[in-house]
């Protein structure tokens, strides 16, 4: 059983599911009750392994290769040696690893901390920091962190506002006063900062840029990115290597 996140991260919490195989179909994983959390987020030890009769009768792995976790596999338990299981999750984890290298789907710690120093949100920082005395839990940084995490949908408040246990008025007044921007408004800006950087490595299709970064069609993305640049996506390529 593959479940397998949607971009590579540091931290096996922040990603989404956007595989299983096989489909679960609402049924639950072996050991597993219905409702109880998978992935992401913290696995439970007794979904680690299952046990049918004294002994184990499902091994799962955390697929984990160069600092970034990939997702969770879980296998039927045949030999005792557990080296076995570690030797097929190593060459799994490496071969998927390389899958989503070449998707373009490995969002390294490195990119996520050059986005959110970029000239545009370390002002932003400064800005919300001299702010923060009376935002209370919320923070500049919390919000752009989330934003960042979720570059690849659309904007949704009223998500947001629950994940950071906030109302979605207060969310949208907060943001405003710690960043100056709305939610709306800092999502796009960070969705092109990003675009910025796949668009600058020249090996996807500006199409597929837009569907990395949650945009519904490539006409809607050039246009939002035209808003944030002045320019298209294509003559900002040019603009970038001088052609």
């Amino acid at each position: 059983i593959l479940i397998l996140q949607d971009e590579l991260y540091s931290d096996l919490g922040t990603g989404r599911i956007t595989m299983e195989y096989p489909p679960r179909h609402g049924s639950a994983l072996p050991g597993e009750s219905a409702g109880d959390p998978v992935f992401p987020g913290s696995i439970p030890v007794k979904h680690l392994v299952t046990r049918h009769n004294g002994s184990f009768s499902y091994v799962m792995k955390i697929l984990y290769h160069r600092e970034k976790y990939i997702g969770i596999v879980m296998l039927e338990a045949g030999p005792r040696n557990i080296a076995i299981y570690d030797m097929l999750c190593l060459l799994l984890s490496q071969a998927l690893y390389g899958n989503y290298l070449k998707e373009n789907r490995v969002f390294s710690s490195g990119e996520k901390k050059a986005l959110l120093h970029s000239s545009t949100f370390r002002s932003i920082l400064e800005t919300g920091s001299s702010s923060e005395r009376g935002g209370g839990a919320l923070t500049t940084g919390k919000i752009l962190e989330y934003l960042t995490d979720h570059l690849g949908e659309k904007t949704n408040i009223a998500l947001m506002a629950r994940d950071l246990g906030l109302s979605e008025s207060n969310l949208m007044i907060k943001t405003k006063k710690l960043t100056g921007c709305t939610v709306q408004t800092l999502h796009e800006m960070l969705k092109i900062e990003r675009a910025k950087m796949l668009l600058a490595r020249n090996e996807i299709s500006i199409a597929e840029i837009a569907g990395k970064t949650g945009f519904i069609n490539q006409s809607y993305f050039a246009k939002v990115f035209r808003k944030h640049t002045g320019v298209s996506p294509g003559q900002w390529v040019r603009q970038k290597h001088g052609t």
